[in-house]
């Protein structure tokens, strides 16, 4: 269905070789968007990790109570970035 209400595109396209698509990835910009990501997601990753013992150990909850607990904190730190962004 959306196949037909998308206009064409009847434009030619040149094809890109793989030196100029590896090319882009070399730019500041881009860079600094993979690094951001990576980061993200490393500090992510080490944050669940040191959390779940913590989790489990410390505080008594079972090992089954881990992803709803990860899961119900995630939601809640959306909603304040969420609220921080729209002032």
């Amino acid at each position: 269905m959306i196949a037909f209400l998308v206009p064409r595109d009847n434009a030619t396209q040149e094809r890109g070789s793989l030196a100029h698509d590896l090319a882009v990835v070399g730019r500041p910009q881009v860079l600094l968007g993979l690094t951001t990501t990576v980061l993200g997601w490393a500090g992510v990753f080490a944050l669940f990790t040191y959390i779940a013992p913590i989790l489990t150990r410390i505080t008594g909850f079972s090992e089954a109570a881990v992803s709803p607990i990860l899961l119900v904190s995630a939601s809640g730190s959306w909603r304040v970035t969420d609220r921080r962004a729209a002032r």
